[in-house]
């Protein structure tokens, strides 16, 4: 599963973040989960980089792009 959020640390002045990565998850025939594994990206952004805001259509964002570009080159 891939996954995006975004979050204020008050441990850092409650500079905004986003964390992006992907799950995997495996389950026991019970249904119980059994083992889960995540591998995730924090990165510092601006309150106009927010996805997750008021007039942003998340579904219209192309994460690819954004993803491969500024954000890889420490550039958010």
């Amino acid at each position: 599963m891939q996954f995006w959020y975004e979050y204020r640390d008050a441990q850092d002045g409650l500079k905004w973040k986003r964390c992006y990565g992907i799950e995997h998850w495996t389950f026991d025939p019970d249904g119980r989960m059994r083992k889960r594994q995540m591998s995730g990206n924090d990165v510092e952004i601006t309150q106009d980089q927010r996805w997750f805001t008021e007039g942003i259509d998340v579904d219209e964002v192309q994460i690819g792009d954004y993803e491969k570009g500024d954000i890889l080159h420490g550039n958010p």
